[in-house]
């Protein structure tokens, strides 16, 4: 996403930590979202297939079964 953003190509939003060395170093420039109250969620992302791999099944049991 960064690259994209680099190149031109659109915007994101993205984690501070993520972009502190371009936004430093003048690549990429940060504007705050107005009204955003911090509350960080993950997600678990993946391809929705018919079969997944074993180690995906596994991960994707473990990761759920969590209580982030």
């Amino acid at each position: 996403m960064k690259e994209a953003v680099k190149c031109n190509i659109g915007i994101a939003v993205l984690p501070r930590r993520n972009v502190v060395r371009e936004i430093s170093s003048g690549e990429l420039r940060q504007q705050d979202l107005p009204g955003y109250v911090n509350r960080r969620q993950i997600c678990l992302v993946y391809r929705e297939e018919k079969t997944l791999s074993a180690a995906v099944r596994r991960f994707n049991e473990y990761m759920t079964s969590q209580d982030f």
